[in-house]
């Protein structure tokens, strides 16, 4: 699902309720609402970084060399 509403008050809900979003997704926006923003941004940006990693690895193994993957935006 592609972010496209103009606030978090308009996307966590639609995210909920969207069939197409995962049950994880679900689960884990719900459970970073309940932390504190500050941490749960940098929890999300370094699970995000372990799995871009672990999905290169992958590739690699499978012999695909190279991956243009969405990156940071910074």
């Amino acid at each position: 699902m592609k972010a496209s509403h103009s606030s978090t008050t308009d996307l966590i809900p639609a995210i909920c309720n969207d069939p197409s979003a995962s049950c994880w997704l679900k689960d884990a926006l719900n459970a970073l609402l309940k932390r504190d923003p500050v941490d749960a941004v940098n929890d999300a940006e370094v699970l995000a970084e372990v799995m871009r990693s672990r999905l290169s690895e992958t590739l690699c193994v499978r012999g695909v060399a190279h991956l243009n993957y969405r990156q940071n935006e910074e």
